[in-house]
C-alpha cells in the first residue's frame, strides 16, 4: 500500500511537470526525516521551480499548473506508538528507502528522457542517507527485542551527526595534510578505554570543532582525531567553571593522550609548570638552610626530579663561613630552617669576625620554619 501510494504521488507529480516542461527550470526531489509532537514521520517533497516563461503567463494560466502538495508523509510511528514500536520504526525506515530507490529509476528515467536538457534535476540518492545506512547496521546486530529501542535511539543519534563529521572533516582536511602526525587517535579507541558512547565522543569534537578525519561515507566507521586540538578541547570542557558529567572519562583520556600520543607536549608542559613552581618557592640559589642535625648549608641548586619530588643541591659552610667545594643533594624533609641570601650577604658584610659558632647564634635569632608545598602536575589546567 505505502509503494502505491508514493508510486502515485511521484508519478501524477512527473506527468504534470512533463506536461508543462516549456515552464519549468529545477525539479527537486528530496527527503528528510522529521518529528513533531512525539510523531516521526519521513517527508517526501517534489519541488518544481518555474523559469522565465512561467512569468510571462498569466495569473489563471500559472494557477493551472503544478497543483496539489508539494509532500508526502510517510509515518515512521505515531505519538501513541513512539516506545511501544521500535522494531517497526527500524523497518519502515529500510522500508521507505527501498520503495524510494525503487521507483525513482523510473522517475529520472521518464524526466531525463523527456524534460529539456536545460532542466535541472536534483534528486536525493538514498544511499547517502545515513539513518537508513546506521538503521541497516544496526538492525544486523540486533540480538533481542530489548536492545531495539537503544538502538534506534543510537541510529538516529549517529545519523544526525553524519553530515556535520563529513563537513568538519572536509574544514579539517588542509591541516589533515600539514599534521598528520597527530591524527594519531580515534573515537573507537578512545570509546574502548572509557566506556564513553560515541555520540558523547563524537559531541565533543562538534562542540569544540576538533579537526578530525573521517573513514567511511554511508556509515562513518571510525574517526580519525587531532590529539592536541583535542586535548585543548578536554582542558575548555574540563575548565569551564560547569559541572562536567564525564568528567573522570575526559581525565582519563587526556592522561592516554599525554602518556602516548603527546609525550613532546607533556615534556613541554611540565618542564614549563616546574619552571614557575620553583619560581615561586620560597628557597632559591644562594639561601641557607639549617638541616634537621643542626649542620648549616648553602643552596646551590633547586630541581624537582622524575618522581616529582623536590632536591636541593648545597654546599657545606665552613668554620670561616665560606662555602665548601663537595656538594650534595636532600629533599625537602631533610630541612628545619632557612635564612634568605639577603640576610646572609647582610651579615657577612657587617661582621668583621666571621666563625661558624656566631653565625649559629646568629642563625637561631633569623632563621625562618620551612614549609613547602608540594609540585603537583597538573595537565587539565596546564597553558596548551
Amino acid at each position: 500500500m505505502n509503494s502505491f501510494k508514493i508510486a502515485h504521488f511521484l508519478f501524477h507529480k512527473v506527468e504534470e511537470t512533463i506536461k508543462f516542461k516549456l515552464y519549468v527550470a529545477e525539479v527537486v526531489i528530496r527527503f528528510e526525516f522529521n518529528e513533531s509532537y512525539g510523531n516521526e514521520y519521513i517527508r517526501l517533497s517534489y519541488s518544481v521551480t518555474p523559469n522565465d516563461n512561467f512569468e510571462k503567463l498569466s495569473k489563471k494560466q500559472q494557477d493551472s499548473m503544478f497543483k496539489g502538495s508539494p509532500d508526502y508523509i510517510f509515518s515512521l510511528s505515531t505519538h501513541a506508538e513512539s516506545y511501544t514500536s521500535t522494531e517497526n520504526k527500524l523497518l519502515r525506515i529500510l522500508e521507505f528507502r527501498h520503495i524510494y530507490d525503487g521507483i525513482m529509476s523510473y522517475v529520472l528515467l521518464q524526466l531525463e528522457q523527456c524534460m529539456p536538457q536545460a532542466v535541472a534535476l536534483k534528486v536525493k540518492n538514498p544511499d547517502m542517507w545515513p539513518l537508513a545506512s546506521y538503521t541497516e547496521s544496526y538492525l544486523n546486530t540486533l540480538l533481542h527485542q530489548n536492545r531495539s529501542l537503544l538502538l534506534y535511539e543510537t541510529a538516529k543519534s549517529d545519523s544526525f551527526q553524519w553530515g556535520r563529521l563529513h563537513s568538519l572533516s572536509k574544514r579539517s582536511a588542509a591541516l589533515f595534510s600539514q599534521e598528520k602526525k597527530y591524527y594519531s587517535i580515534t573515537d573507537l579507541e578512545l570509546q574502548t578505554q572509557t566506556g564513553l558512547s560515541l555520540q558523547d565522543i563524537r559531541w565533543l569534537l562538534l562542540h569544540y570543532e576538533v579537526p578530525l578525519k573521517t573513514k567511511g561515507s554511508r556509515i562513518i566507521e571510525k574517526v580519525k582525531i587531532h590529539a592536541l586540538r583535542l586535548a585543548t578541547a578536554l582542558k575548555k570542557e574540563l575548565n569551564d567553571g560547569s559541572y562536567v558529567y564525564n568528567t573522570h572519562a575526559y581525565r582519563q583520556i587526556l592522561d592516554h593522550l599525554y602518556k602516548y600520543h603527546l609525550q613532546d607536549e607533556r615534556k613541554a608542559l611540565l618542564d614549563l609548570q616546574r619552571e614557575t613552581f620553583l619560581k615561586d618557592l620560597p628557597i632559591q640559589k644562594g639561601d641557607l638552610l639549617q638541616l634537621k642535625d643542626t649542620r648549616i648549608v648553602q643552596v646551590l641548586s633547586v630541581t624537582i626530579d622524575d618522581e616529582n619530588v623536590l632536591k636541593f643541591t648545597y654546599v657545606i659552610i665552613k668554620a670561616n663561613l665560606e662555602a665548601g667545594k663537595r656538594t650534595r643533594q636532600i629533599r625537602s624533609a631533610d630541612i628545619a630552617y632557612m635564612i634568605k641570601k639577603e640576610d646572609f650577604t647582610t651579615y657577612i658584610e657587617a661582621t668583621p669576625l666571621r666563625h661558624l659558632d656566631l653565625l649559629h647564634k646568629w642563625v637561631l635569632k633569623k632563621r625562618t620554619k620551612v614549609v613547602l608545598p608540594a609540585f603537583v602536575p597538573d595537565l587539565v589546567r596546564a597553558e596548551q
